[in-house]
């Protein structure tokens, strides 16, 4: 009865994950800071610069605030001149770029810049910053949750400056919860690491992942708790294996170290211990998008909650639709 149960579902798994993992460069022309008065600032802007070296990217700076009033009758002064210095910076290191204050609430503005401009890549400091106003907090940290949850470009998050600019891209941990059809940002990824790097994807089923798939298999076929276990982990293994196998065929023109891994583990405290143990650069996480609510909570829970290196949010425009491929 195990045996049939289990294999039932992974039947059903196989019918349902046949489209081709189509993985490729993609451009990054256009890669957009958002500054604040965050005391990461400048290394965000290293972390631009760095992509854009590479790509041969124009780099381009919004400042956005919040509508004035007496409290802030001196922030356009500041992010003036703090635009200023992050210009000069540009400037100094011959890059094109652009840059401007926007009036508005932050998500707002963001939304509006996005939607024309449609940068390939959005990077932005943490939201916290040391011996701020209460206000100033707020404008950043509306724009960072509008980033990682409802923009439709890929985000990436710069906590502290323990990472340096030119090694973020050196050794990627990316989690990757889904299924083998389910491919999102593998392109963008695969167009970051640098040659010569790592790549390591990791999938990890915690016990909030797990309850919703066994739901879900539940309504289609009968089977114990502990068999739904085994097969989901089973066909977790087989996805992961498959996304594997395709990158290590595509990455022979940059050559990097591509690897998998599979746990049955708490997500927070695994993807630490592994960034910390294993000395890696830059974290990936599935987009929070509410397609699926465990696996975006999870996504926005390692965005918040890893505070070692930057963590890059990817988005629903990364999605490649099997029916076009």
């Amino acid at each position: 009865m195990k045996d049939r149960a289990i294999d039932e579902f992974e039947s059903m798994f196989r019918n349902s994950v046949v489209p081709p993992v189509i993985i490729d460069q993609v451009p990054i022309d256009d890669v957009l800071l958002v500054a604040s008065f965050s005391s990461v600032n400048g290394h965000a802007l290293k972390v631009a610069m760095e992509v854009a070296r590479r790509h041969s990217a124009k780099v381009r700076i919004v400042f956005p605030l919040i509508e004035p009033h007496e409290d802030l009758v001196d922030e356009t002064v500041q992010a003036g001149a703090e635009l200023e210095r992050l210009a000069g910076i540009l400037n100094e290191a011959g890059m094109p770029h652009q840059t401007h204050i926007e009036r508005g609430e932050p998500e707002v503005v963001l939304d509006r810049i996005c939607k024309e401009k449609r940068p390939d890549l959005v990077i932005v400091p943490s939201p916290i910053i040391p011996h701020s106003s209460l206000k100033r907090m707020k404008v950043l940290c509306a724009a960072t949750e509008y980033l990682l949850i409802d923009a439709d470009v890929p985000t990436m998050l710069i906590k502290n400056d323990r990472v340096p600019a030119a090694g973020v891209f050196a050794k990627v941990l990316m989690m990757f919860n889904g299924v083998a059809k389910d491919i999102r940002g593998f392109s963008l990824v695969f167009s970051l690491v640098d040659a010569g790097g790592s790549l390591k994807v990791l999938n990890i089923l915690d016990q909030d992942v797990f309850d919703e798939e066994h739901e879900a298999m539940s309504k289609t076929t009968e089977m114990a708790t502990q068999q739904a276990s085994e097969a989901i982990q089973k066909t977790r293994r087989e996805s992961l294996e498959k996304i594997v196998k395709k990158l290590k065929e595509v990455v022979t023109d940059r050559p990097y170290d591509v690897t998998g891994e599979f746990y049955a583990a708490d997500p927070i405290e695994k993807t630490r211990s592994m960034i910390v143990g294993d000395y890696h650069s830059l974290l990936v996480v599935r987009p929070p998008d509410g397609r699926r609510h465990a696996l975006a909570s999870l996504a926005f829970s390692l965005a918040h909650e890893i505070d070692e290196v930057p963590v890059l949010a990817l988005q629903s425009k990364d999605v490649v639709d099997p029916k076009s491929s």
